[in-house]
C-alpha cells in the first residue's frame, strides 16, 4: 500500500538491465540489495568453513555505485539480485480447466469449426478426457477424427441436442476462436490466478509445445506467438524462475524454391529445482532439477 508521496521533483531516470532481458527504470540514489563477486567468494568460503550463512549475503547500494562496478575482472558480472519467490495468488473461478487452456493453446487448433487437439500422447488425450468429463458432465466430448497418415487429432464436440459447446463458447468470449497460431494468447485472468492454476497452465503449455534435452538440463517453450512466448515468460517468473526468448529463423525448399518458415519464438526455461515444468511423463522424467545452479538475475546494464 501507498503510505504517503514525496515530491522530488525532476529527477534523472536510469533503465537497468538484466541478465534475463528483464527491464526496470529507477533514479541513481534508489537502493539495491546485491550480491557482488567478492561478497558470492565471502559467503561461499564461509559456507564451506561450517559458519551460518544468511540465505542471501550481499550489501544494499545506490543504483550510482552499481553502475560504476557492473563488471567485475575482465568480463565477471558482478552484481547479482535475489530473486522473487513462488507469487501466491487466490484461486480463481476460471471458465476452461488451466490445463486443457494450456493444451488448446499449445497444439489446438481453434477454427470457426471448432475445437481440435493434435496431439501423438495418449497422457495428454486421457487427461483431456477426465477434464471434459468433469467439467461438461457429457455436455462435451472427446472425439478422435479420421486422420490416416498423420498425426491422431481430437475433436472436442457438442453432444447431439446440446444447442451451443459451452467449451467453444468460453473460446468465443475471449476471441480465441478463429484465431491462428501467430494470434494465441493468455487472457490475463488465468496469468493472475492461483499457485496450483497457473502450474497446471504451464504443464498444458509444456507438455505439447515444450521441449528438455536429452541430458534433462535445457528446457524451452516454442511457439509462433510473440504474445503467447510473453506470457510464458510471466508464467515461469511467477513460479521464482527465468525465462528468456529468441526469434528463430529458417527456410524449407518447396519446388525447387527457398520459402520463409514462420517466425518461432524459442523460450529458454530455468525453474527453482522443486517445480517441474512438466506433467507428461516422458518429458518430466527427463528434467534434471537444477540443484547448483538456480535460477538468478544480474544486472547487466544501466
Amino acid at each position: 500500500p501507498i503510505t504517503a508521496i514525496y515530491p522530488q521533483g525532476k529527477k534523472e531516470i536510469f533503465e537497468v538491465v538484466f541478465s534475463d532481458g528483464a527491464k526496470t527504470e529507477c533514479c541513481d540514489e534508489h537502493l539495491w540489495l546485491t550480491q557482488t563477486k567478492n561478497d558470492r567468494n565471502r559467503y561461499q568460503y564461509q559456507k564451506s568453513i561450517g559458519h551460518a550463512v544468511p540465505k542471501f549475503g550481499g550489501t544494499v547500494k545506490q543504483l550510482s555505485e552499481i553502475r560504476q562496478s557492473l563488471i567485475k575482472g575482465k568480463r565477471t558480472k558482478n552484481h547479482k539480485i535475489p530473486m522473487v519467490g513462488m507469487v501466491d495468488l487466490p484461486a480463481r473461478d476460471l471458465p476452461i480447466n488451466p490445463y486443457l487452456f494450456g493444451v488448446l493453446l499449445g497444439d489446438g487448433c481453434l477454427s470457426d469449426d471448432g475445437a481440435v487437439v493434435t496431439t501423438p500422447e495418449a497422457y495428454i488425450v486421457n487427461r483431456m478426457n477426465q477434464i471434459v468429463h468433469a467439467a461438461y458432465q457429457g455436455d462435451v466430448t472427446v472425439n478422435a477424427m479420421k486422420c490416416k497418415g498423420r498425426c491422431a487429432s481430437y475433436r472436442l464436440s457438442k453432444r447431439q441436442g446440446v444447442k451451443f459447446n459451452p467449451l467453444v463458447s468460453c473460446l468465443r468470449d475471449y476471441g480465441l476462436m478463429g484465431v491462428v497460431s501467430d494470434d494465441k494468447f493468455i487472457p490475463k485472468e488465468y496469468l493472475t490466478a492461483s499457485y496450483e492454476q497457473r502450474l497446471d497452465l504451464l504443464h498444458g503449455l509444456m507438455d505439447t509445445d515444450g521441449y528438455v534435452s536429452k541430458d534433462g538440463y535445457t528446457v524451452q517453450f516454442y511457439s509462433t506467438s510473440d504474445n503467447l512466448a510473453d506470457s510464458v515468460i510471466e508464467l515461469v517468473q511467477s513460479f521464482g524462475g527465468n525465462a528468456w526468448k529468441k526469434l528463430k529463423k529458417a527456410t524449407y525448399k518447396k519446388n525447387g524454391i527457398v520459402v520463409d518458415c514462420k517466425d518461432c519464438w524459442i523460450v529458454g526455461v530455468r525453474m527453482p529445482a522443486e517445480i517441474n515444468p512438466f506433467s507428461l511423463p516422458r518429458k518430466a522424467d527427463r528434467v534434471k532439477p537444477k540443484s547448483r545452479y538456480q535460477p538468478c538475475r544480474y544486472i547487466v546494464a544501466v
